[in-house]
């Protein structure tokens, strides 16, 4: 079972965040320089997350429902306040109504179109979008940045990290609030110091889990 966002992303409130990359790839050179990459495993999503100033008795509430995950045994949906949108519509005002499908998907698993934006519409580099395919979820972002045609369709895109096999066209794609599927790293949570009727500082780390 993977909780939704309204487990503990919509329910608390969080400092914006930053979404990095641990890389499982094995390196080999040489002397003058030449290097080797192998990669080992896919790439996996990470942040560190730090609660905002909460009430003692709401920061309490979240020690209880992160003790609930049991270490990394319950996956959960997490997005980050700093990507609720993309860069150039900030609230997604822009996207109300829209339908935005995976049209297809390059050979390469490195690039795909997308359908059902507005017209003029503007995905930046960076920008972050998921879906859901077979059971599991793929989040990923824009490594170019693209305007949609008159018919609401995009030029290939490239996207970061590559497109998984399982994955195929037609899925719906969400670019609001895009979310990861995610694990706490054990023992990274940190509970929150209290200041009268306050705690703040709480963190902990997440992990991508595929």
């Amino acid at each position: 079972m993977v909780q939704p966002l309204s487990y503990l992303s919509d329910r608390f409130r969080w400092l914006p965040f930053k979404w990095d990359i641990q890389r499982n790839d094995e390196y080999s050179g040489t002397g003058d320089g030449r290097v080797w990459q192998a990669k080992l495993a896919p790439e996996l999503w990470r942040a560190t997350v730090v609660h905002a100033q909460l009430l003692n008795t709401v920061a309490e509430e979240l020690d209880g429902a992160i003790r609930a995950l049991r270490g990394a045994e319950v996956p959960f949906m997490m997005a980050s306040p700093l990507f609720c949108a993309p860069k150039s519509d900030p609230t997604g005002v822009g996207l109300e109504g829209a339908n935005v499908t995976l049209l297809s998907i390059s050979a390469t698993r490195a690039a795909v179109v997308l359908a059902g934006l507005p017209a003029g519409y503007k995905l930046t580099t960076g920008d972050k979008f998921t879906f859901a395919y077979g059971g599991r979820f793929y989040f990923g972002e824009f490594s170019e940045t693209v305007v949609a045609a008159l018919a609401g369709t995009t030029a290939q895109i490239a996207v970061f990290p590559n497109l998984p096999a399982g994955a195929a066209a037609g899925v719906a794609v969400t670019l609001i609030k895009p979310a990861c599927k995610v694990v706490i790293v054990p023992g990274s949570y940190k509970v929150g110091e209290i200041s009268g009727r306050f705690t703040r500082g709480g963190s902990f780390q997440i992990i991508q889990k595929k």
